[in-house]
């Protein structure tokens, strides 16, 4: 029994030092993944960010709220762009890419209505009947826009345009209007937007802001 307690004691004491090598081994492991794992995900933000920032350099088209302002000095009534899916990570690109941009499509059009009317009741004494809605968007989308703001308490007061760059008709539309809304999505580029301004600037029309849709 002796010899076998001996035995024993000596396996133990062999297989010991083992185990707890594998085991601080494997906490070496777990933590460089957790460090890596972690520098990983730093890049890859850091990353996004640098692609964000090198599209709105390269690509003329108009990105944000913020750079119709900049750029054009025009006040964004509302700003909407959906949103694809929604977790954390997604939720950071889209405020870097978009701004204050509005994903609830309600919500956008509770804004940009309060933002008129506000605007019509500020400028009263100028007698602003009506609005024209110009723009290059999908008509189905600008019937959408004028729609949603005529259905609640502006009475009417945004009338559908169009394209006035080429639309015969669009132009007739906003003869008679002395105010103008731009609308535009974000594929619209700066040089279009640019145009539309210049032709609206040449028609001696006011135009008192923009709506950018998706």
């Amino acid at each position: 029994m002796n010899q076998r307690s001996a035995v024993a004691d000596k396996k133990a004491k062999l297989t010991e030092p083992k185990l707890k090598s594998s085991a601080k081994g494997l906490k070496d492991v777990m933590k460089s993944c957790i460090k890596f794992g972690v520098l990983g995900g730093v890049a890859g933000i850091f990353l996004a960010a640098f692609i964000i920032c090198m599209k709105a350099i390269i690509v003329d088209a108009v990105n944000n709220a913020s750079e119709v302002t900049r750029i054009f000095g025009i006040r964004v009534f509302g700003d909407y762009k959906s949103k694809k899916s929604s977790n954390r990570f997604a939720d950071m690109l889209y405020r870097m890419s978009y701004g204050d941009a509005s994903s609830d499509k309600d919500d956008f059009f509770k804004v940009l209505t309060a933002n008129i009317d506000a605007y019509v009741n500020a400028f009263k004494d100028k007698n602003i009947d009506e609005i024209a809605l110009v723009g290059r968007l999908k008509t189905s989308d600008m019937k959408e826009i004028a729609g949603s703001v005529n259905g609640a308490e502006t009475s009417e007061v945004v009338k559908l345009a169009g394209d006035i760059l080429t639309d015969a008709e669009a132009i007739r539309t906003i003869n008679d209007k002395k105010y103008a809304i731009v609308a535009l999505d974000r594929s619209t580029s700066k040089n279009d937007l640019r145009k539309q301004l210049e032709k609206l600037q040449g028609l001696e029309k006011t135009v008192i802001g923009a709506v950018l849709y998706d």
